[in-house]
């Protein structure tokens, strides 16, 4: 009998307790790290599941900010499971323009694991 696999890598709701929750945790002291001033806006480039967008909002004070992300069930789950003000998730179909079009236009960019400014 062969048991179901299920790719966490696929879901939000399977990716979130294995990488969100540490993402949670280490991004809180990351951000403040950072110390970007109020009223900026973020783009989170690889969001996930938005973790990271959540810390950034709860701890950041930013202007906006976007995540993007190439899958479309984690920008699903960002979408429903964030609900700070103000923000948005994307899924991106071409990661390049979209973070050269944010770029020219706004205070830093980041990812996951690099920011910036």
């Amino acid at each position: 009998m062969a048991t179901e696999r299920k790719d966490v890598w696929a879901s939000g709701d399977a990716y979130e307790p294995y990488v969100g929750r540490w993402s949670r945790l280490v991004g809180r002291q990351f951000v403040t790290w950072l110390g970007v001033p109020p009223n900026k806006e973020w783009l989170d480039v690889g969001s996930g599941t938005g973790a990271l967008c959540e810390v950034i909002l709860a701890v950041a004070s930013p202007r906006h900010v976007t995540g993007v992300d190439p899958s479309e069930g984690f920008v699903s789950f960002a979408r429903h499971k964030v609900h700070r003000q103000p923000h948005n998730f994307s899924n991106w179909r071409r990661p390049k323009t979209v973070a050269r079009r944010w770029f020219l236009r706004r205070d830093g960019i980041g990812s996951r694991h690099k920011f910036h400014s």
